[in-house]
């Protein structure tokens, strides 16, 4: 800045000669910078000079200033305010720096296919925030879960702050990497949480036991978010129907079970079905999360279920095998024993297949039926195939 004073230095100097003295009676041009607070202030910046042009003007350089806003500018001339002196001074932010720059907060937290919004905040070299917008700045998404990388959404607000916005349906820590004028300032872990529990989504694991007709039996649920996601927290009310096969005279294929079915929180997530039916077939269990108000498509898990026949149930077992075709004298003959329902319809008609083999499946069967059966008495082993 240049300052004005009432002389010029070729008086200051004829008046030195004069009077015999030297230059150090020339007049000190002093200048004060501090900051402004609430109602204190601190010096800055201060600065003296004796250094007056032949005009009378003295060029004065203030800085560097470390903080922005608004500061008071102090310029005295033999402790004595120039005219204006004070004066209000404005120190705007310099540009960008991604090694200061940050997010506000320590992470982001948000549920899994929800709009995850986070705030990048561009500051000096200095430290100080800007407070205008127009930097160079962009995001994207590094997924924990694998090597994709995806591009956020960055919104400019124009007062030295910007939004990085992205959608994620994928549950894990995840890390948002800003870059601000081609630099990558720290990046902010991302932590994307399941949401509530989606019926259709969920999953019942396949029973190392299938159901026996008769008897409870259990079935595991994993509950999951609408995006495939384990929900880690237990606490869900749970509502389900049990459908077992109608007679096959009726109208509807399915008969509704009452009291047949009841879920209990194992916690961590899980649930366990309990089942029981008198009736072995191929059974439909549907089952919701009760804040869904009823279920119903698409807010259910529907699944068929098979029930096998319980021992007490001979009837509903059939013998399969060579060894009904042919079996000779002394020698093992192998059957294989399979609950009747297996590869039935609901209405217990038994699939006849089509294709390669039917014809000499028939033939085999009308050889049966022309031959005298017989029962002879003999030993048996018998060998659990678990399917």
């Amino acid at each position: 800045m240049t300052v004005a004073l009432p002389f010029k230095s070729t008086a200051i100097r004829s008046h030195a000669w004069r009077a015999g003295s030297n230059y150090a009676d020339r007049p000190v041009l002093t200048v004060r910078v501090m900051r402004a607070r609430n109602k204190t202030s601190t010096v800055v910046f201060e600065e003296k000079t004796t250094a007056i042009l032949e005009a009378g003007r003295a060029h004065l350089r203030v800085g560097p200033l470390e903080h922005s806003g608004p500061h008071i500018l102090a310029i005295t001339l033999n402790h004595a305010h120039v005219a204006g002196s004070p004066f209000v001074l404005s120190v705007e932010a310099a540009a960008a720096s991604a090694e200061h720059s940050s997010f506000e907060g320590d992470e982001c937290r948000a549920v899994a296919g929800e709009r995850a919004v986070m705030i990048l905040v561009c500051r000096d070299a200095m430290g100080n925030a800007l407070t205008v917008g127009g930097a160079a700045v962009s995001a994207s998404i590094e997924l924990s879960t694998s090597d994709k990388i995806l591009q956020a959404d960055v919104t400019d607000h124009g007062d030295g702050t910007y939004a990085v916005a992205t959608t994620i349906s994928e549950a894990g820590t995840h890390r948002v990497v800003a870059r601000v004028g081609g630099f990558q300032p720290e990046a902010l872990p991302l932590i994307i949480v399941p949401g509530a529990p989606h019926g259709p989504s969920c999953r019942i694991a396949t029973p190392k036991r299938w159901p026996v007709a008769g008897e409870p039996s259990t079935l595991e649920l994993t509950a999951c978010d609408a995006h495939g996601n384990e929900v880690e927290q237990g606490g869900t009310r749970w509502g389900g129907l049990l459908d077992a096969p109608a007679p096959p005279d009726g109208g509807d294929p399915w008969r509704r079970l009452e009291g047949a079915l009841a879920v209990s929180d194992l916690g961590g997530g899980k649930y366990t079905i309990h089942i029981e039916s008198a009736t072995a077939g191929a059974h439909k269990l549907t089952i919701w999360p009760e804040w869904l108000f009823g279920g119903g498509e698409p807010s259910s898990l529907v699944v068929p279920v098979q029930v096998v026949p319980g021992a007490t149930q001979p009837a509903g077992f059939l013998v399969e095998g060579r060894g009904l075709l042919h079996a000779a004298a002394g020698t093992p003959a192998a059957f294989v024993v399979r609950p009747r329902s297996f590869g039935e319809g609901a209405a217990g008609h038994a699939r006849r297949p089509t294709g390669v083999g039917t014809r000499r499946r028939r033939r085999h069967r009308a050889a049966r039926e022309d031959r005298p059966a017989r029962i002879g008495v003999g030993h048996a082993a018998v060998e659990d195939l678990t399917n």
